[in-house]
């Protein structure tokens, strides 16, 4: 059957060869249909390009089939091929197991040979935006028997892979879907030709779940179900706020709705744990899922329970907080929902035999009963719904007459509970609490939701839109998670010994020289996640630039006497240098160009020789002057320049690999017997070693040697000979060796942390120079004459790598990786004519900057504002390269003007805006690295923040800096003011919501229920007994809705019947009852007594006839606006085109209702927007409380009012 005008006309397909028990329509192209018969033996799928008019056979043998985009239809085929159509075919994939689509992925499955024992293992195969099948990679040498896709909503895949029937472990992809992670271990799965197929499970459903719940609203929250150990009916939950990078327990409420402490807390291993489908479908709890929703955020409703695993009868809680902090709401089991944007809570006793609601205004502070009967029949209760969108406050009752089953639906308009409309002052702007991982950020964004308050009882409205702001956030940990080949191990991402480390690091197969490649750190941002600065430096991987050709790795040391290296695939020794050397104490390498450097004491001279095929393998000098005794030696591959130390002499020196453009960092003032170095060129410090006898010491310091920068991170007791010092980028660690204490050591690059890692005669005798590659820490020990290797971390696992070497007095790790971590000295960035010396950025932790100095003898001017040099050449001469040459254009400039080191004139403005307008580059040289921007605020820390953050109350500087020297306004009276000096709504206050952000509006509350102090609210009427609330509009309606009728006590002076009703005459001028008019004559006594159904000439019982408005009798249907009047009233003639009525604005009104000027369906009344110019079709005195009862899903809506709920039959 098809229909093109929304059912009113249908028209029928006969004769089909199939039986189209599945009909798909394209996304956008609506005449093209898929139809398909699950029990067709032959598996055919059809399809039709005239919306069903007409149907093709498409192909035989379909397992599934999808509409993908465009036109792309997605088919899984088993067994042959047979396209006889003229449709294009593309063979995407053959083997599958099984097919999915889901957003931008498609997923198939493919059986493939397990190791040497032959057995099946499934591999998951995976397209992203119609690109290229490819195969996922997984971090785990166990098998994988089946894969289910939990989630491809944000960006990335959650999939739960069981490796055996008892377990199933969930894993997070990046954006590709290609690269998973281990997310979280020992997921609740079912699937019932796998996981938990020999469970109870088994006998109550047949499809395949896993208990993961995104929560709606919030981006990035995600509630999951773990088995405790083994036995899948002992389960925790557990709540991430970064897309399962990091989960953890979900904090229990503190007090019980008596108010008594639950004494529960993480620290004892007690939580709030909540069910999902696995206690949905266990028979003894049945309970309902966990329901959040979009428009809603931050407020989510489940059933739970308190202890230390899911065990024990659920009772039911909510969080308006995005699970930050819980309360319990109602005892034992029940449905709800929610609506009106989560101003309306809604729950009936799940699986009840009652006739009553209950619904709360306040995020379930406290609730009221609502009875949905108007007499005292009760119904036994199957489920609870909501419109969609959860943006109305109607609400339907699933349920079943307990004589007889038959289906009921009960629909209620709650409207009424909300006198107002909300007003700008029944608003504030809520966010994510602090006390979140990320510190209220959701993936990298801080979101601030306008939210009705929760103590405003006041209506939001079908067309509320809610506002929002989004604020970027500073990167923490938690906007990170475990990349492809590592696994979380205390909150630490380490290396996955399950993946083949050449799997971890591989350089991409496209890699051409001069780009950059991201070297992982074992993290990976969490797809999506837009934060930027803060930690982002720890975590973000390293970038390398691609490898000019592939070299060998190995140890590069020296023995005074020689220069050597150990090949770290084969051990073996190789000699680079053995002729001409004395007494050589440093040495250094430089990987892009295959050039060793080394320092001669007794020469005086640091020393290079390159060894590349186009290499003459001379060796040369490069600085041969003013040298004493080199005790420290380093190669900074980012600005192509060599630093050492001079111990004797007392100074730190720099100059080009090339020995140009010397310069003096660091003189006696700061050093005593400085020793070894080692640099850090991504960040831009150096380290060194100093043997002072009264304060022995490592110092660090920015690589431009500013004095100020200079700072003693490690001394006192941990050290007293530090002889080998290096720096491990990776893990932004430094490791050093101590003769004199026997020790190999680490800390962070602050001298924080520290860790003792070797130590004792066991295993040191005398450490002297250390290297770091990989996982391992390499160092020589002089009294044992060999090179050793441990683990980096622990200091485990040491062995012997080469033996038989004397005095081993420096060693490096050479390898591509080693020097390839991008600096702000990389060709790209602006560059320096002389001298590129790496910094920090003097604001922005974590960013990379750089200062720009002039070797000594060279002429300079200073920029005051960033301590740049610019390196000036004598009259008549121009600098090429860094160097002075006479000139040969004699061309000058005038001041408004650039002269260019070719002679070329540009405007001043050219100079520094990144453009190479000189065409030499000399406009864009020792140019400033951009700070803070003027619109930013500089917090103590360095970090930037927008200028309107400072003074907001908020940390967010991280150090408080921005709330600092701040001028705080006095609180209105109508004000709450906080610890912190901010003020709020004093209706703010006690609302469960930290709105002060230090928690003082949360002190000293009593969230627990008065019932003594029973109040009604203001348009609801109290009756005398105390303990009930009616609408006012039911008072004097004839009706004794208060069980003691004290809402019919007293209505002499009562208003007449609406004009749209039927006076009941009959009854007594104290119990005067209205009554609609459509009630009349439709077989029920609606009436008391009756009068209703008396002298009708024909009973309306046929939902095709149509009733006489103002008169007795019913008509045909076809009858209605047909030109005569059937009606005495005319009724059946009202509100047609072209009507016989004298008025034109007349409306039919059983099936419209009368705008002061149109005429208006009855599904538009009391639904929350005023439909009508004049507002009528809204309002307390026309929409009171509304019902609207259907049975056997067949229905009719009709006006009515509170006093008399009618049953259509």
């Amino acid at each position: 059957f098809r229909t093109h005008n929304f059912g009113k006309t249908f028209y029928k397909t006969c004769g089909l060869s199939f039986r189209p028990k599945f009909i798909h329509v394209h996304p956008t192209v609506v005449s093209s249909l898929l139809a398909f018969d699950d029990k067709d033996p032959q598996k055919r799928l059809f399809y039709s390009i005239d919306f069903g008019f007409s149907w093709h056979l498409l192909q035989p043998n379909v397992k599934f089939f999808f509409w993908y985009v465009e036109c792309y239809a997605i088919i899984f085929v088993r067994g042959h091929f047979n396209f006889n159509h003229n449709w294009q075919r593309t063979v995407v994939l053959e083997g599958v197991e099984d097919f999915e689509v889901k957003g931008p992925y498609l997923f198939a499955t493919r059986k493939r040979l397990f190791g040497s024992h032959n057995a099946n293992t499934l591999q998951l195969w995976v397209s992203y935006k119609r690109g290229e099948f490819q195969a996922a990679q997984f971090p785990y040498s166990h098998k994988n028997l089946d894969f289910f896709i939990a989630d491809a909503s944000e960006g990335q895949v959650m999939a739960c892979v069981t490796h055996n029937e008892s377990l199933t472990n969930l894993y997070i992809s990046e954006v590709e879907g290609l690269k998973f992670s281990l997310s979280l271990e020992r997921i609740v799965y079912y699937n019932p030709k796998g996981a938990n197929k020999d469970t109870w499970i088994s006998q109550y459903t047949n499809d395949t779940f896993a208990d993961i719940y995104k929560v709606n609203g919030m981006r990035g929250i995600y509630i999951a179900s773990q088995v405790k150990d083994s036995d899948i009916s002992e389960q925790v939950s557990l709540i991430t706020y970064d897309k399962g990078g990091e989960w953890e327990l979900i904090t229990a409420p503190t007090y019980k709705p008596d108010g008594s402490s639950t004494n529960c807390s993480k620290s004892n291993r007690c939580s709030l744990h909540l069910t999902q489908q696995y206690h949905h479908l266990y028979s003894k709890t049945s309970s309902s899922p966990i329901t959040s929703h979009q428009s809603a955020p931050g407020l989510i409703l489940a059933a739970g329970v308190i202890g230390a695993s899911l065990k024990g009868v659920p009772d039911i809680f909510v969080t308006s907080n995005a699970g930050v902090s819980w309360h319990q709401v109602l005892d034992g089991l029940y449905m709800y929902t929610l609506g009106d944007h989560g101003g309306l809570l809604v729950a009936i006793q799940q699986y009840s035999i009652t006739n009553q609601i209950f619904y709360s205004t306040n995020e379930g502070e406290t609730w009221q009963s609502y009875k949905f009967m108007k007499d005292d029949t009760k119904i036994r209760i199957y489920g609870l719904l909501t419109e969609p969108g959860e943006t109305t406050t109607i609400f339907s009752v699933y349920g079943s007459y307990l004589e007889k089953h038959s289906w009921l639906i009960v629909q209620v308009d709650l409207r009424s509970v909300f006198r107002v409309n909300c007003t700008k002052d029944d608003y504030k702007i809520w966010s994510l609490p602090m006390e979140t991982p990320d510190h209220g950020c959701l993936l990298g964004k801080k979101i601030e939701f306008e939210r009705r308050i929760a103590h405003a009882p006041c209506f939001n409205g079908k067309s509320y839109v809610r506002q929002q702001t989004e604020r970027n956030c500073s990167c923490t940990r938690d906007d990170f998670e475990c990349d492809y080949g590592f696994k979380d191990m205390n909150l630490m991402c380490k290396t996955d010994p399950d993946v083949p480390a050449g799997q971890i690091h591989k350089i991409p197969q496209n890699c051409p020289e001069g780009t950059f490649y991201p070297y992982t750190r074992g993290y990976r941002k969490v797809a999506g996640d837009t934060c930027k600065g803060g930690d982002e430096h720890k975590y973000a991987p390293l970038i390398y630039s691609c490898p000019i050709q592939e070299r060998r790795e190995f140890i590069l040391y020296t023995t005074g006497s020689t220069i050597g290296r150990i090949d770290l695939d084969n051990n073996n020794n190789e000699i680079l240098v053995n002729t001409g050397l004395t007494d050589v104490t440093v040495v250094d390498f430089d990987y892009q160009h295959n050039c060793v450097f080394w320092a001669d004491n007794v020469d005086r001279k640091i020393k290079k020789l390159c060894m590349g095929e186009s290499d003459s393998r001379n060796i040369t000098d490069l600085i041969d002057n003013n040298i004493r005794s080199i005790n420290g030696l380093a190669y900074d591959w980012t600005a192509k320049t060599i630093y050492w130390v001079d111990g004797e002499a007392k100074k730190i020196e720099v100059a080009s690999k090339d020995g140009k453009w010397r310069r003096l960092l660091i003189d006696s003032t700061h050093l005593e017997i400085p020793r070894s170095i080692t640099l850090n060129p991504h960040y831009g410090f150096m380290y060194w070693a100093d043997w002072s006898a009264d304060n022995p010491r490592i110092c660090s310091s920015w690589m431009d040697g500013n004095n100020g920068s200079i700072k003693t991170i490690v001394n006192g007791s941990d050290i007293e000979r530090p002889t080998g010092l290096t720096v491990d980028i990776e893990l932004e660690r430094l490791f050093w060796t101590d003769s004199n204490k026997i020790v190999i050591m680490s800390a962070d690059l602050s001298g924080n942390n520290r860790k003792v890692l070797v130590h004792g005669t066991d295993n040191l005798l005398h450490p002297y120079s250390i290297g770091v590659y990989k996982n391992e820490m390499y160092w020589s020990d002089w009294g044992r004459d060999a090179i050793l290797v441990a683990n980096k971390e622990s200091g485990l696992g040491i062995e012997t790598v080469e033996s038989m070497l004397k005095g081993v007095t420096d060693l490096r790790v050479i390898s591509h990786t080693s020097q390839q971590a991008n600096g702000a000295c990389n060709p790209g960035h602006p560059q320096c004519s002389q001298l590129c010396l790496p910094r920090p950025h003097h604001t922005v932790q974590g960013t990379q900057n750089r200062t720009c100095k002039c070797g000594d003898d060279f002429q300079h001017t200073i920029n005051t504002a960033t301590g740049d040099e610019n390196c000036r050449c004598g009259p008549g001469e121009t600098m090429l390269n860094g160097i002075c040459e006479m000139s040969t254009n004699s061309t000058t400039c005038s001041s408004d003007r650039f002269h260019c080191a070719s002679g070329e004139c540009m405007p001043l403005t050219w100079e520094c805006d990144h453009d190479n307008d000189c065409n030499d580059g000399s406009d864009e040289l020792n140019c400033a690295y951009s700070t803070c921007d003027s619109n930013q605020f500089t917090c103590k820390t360095g970090k930037c923040i927008p200028s309107q953050w400072q003074c907001d109350f908020d940390n967010d500087c991280g150090d408080g800096s921005d709330e600092h020297n701040c001028e705080y306004p006095t609180c209105d009276p109508n004000q709450f003011q906080c610890d912190n000096k901010k003020c709020i709504a004093s209706a703010w206050k006690c609302d469960f919501d930290d709105d002060c952000t230090d928690k003082s509006d949360e002190r000293a509350c009593n969230y627990t229920k008065d019932c003594d102090a029973y109040t009604c609210s203001p348009w609801r009427f109290k009756c005398t007994n105390d303990t009930q609330c009616i609408f006012n509009t039911w008072r004097c309606d004839g009706d004794e809705d208060c069980k003691d009728g004290s809402d019919e006590v007293g209505c002499s002076d009562r208003p007449v019947c609406l004009p749209e009703q039927f006076h009941c005459y009959k009854s007594s001028s104290e119990n005067r009852q209205c009554i609609w008019d459509a009630w009349v004559c439709d077989s029920d006594n609606d009436c008391h007594n009756g009068e209703d159904e008396e002298n009708c000439t024909r009973k309306f019982i046929n939902f095709e006839d149509f009733k006489c408005l103002y008169s007795e009798g019913c008509i045909r249907k076809d009858q209605v606006c047909d030109k005569i009047k059937q009606c005495s009233d005319g009724s059946d003639e009202m509100g047609c085109s072209g009507s016989t009525t004298n008025s034109s604005n007349q409306c039919n009104t059983i099936y419209t209702f009368q705008c002061i000027n149109d005429c208006l369906e009855w599904a538009y009344l009391c639904d929350g927007d005023s439909d009508c110019q004049d507002d009528s079709d809204e309002g307390v005195e026309r929409c009171g409380g509304n019902f609207y009862i259907l049975k056997s899903f067949l229905f009719i809506i009709i006006p009515f009012q509170p006093s008399g709920i009618k049953l259509l039959l």
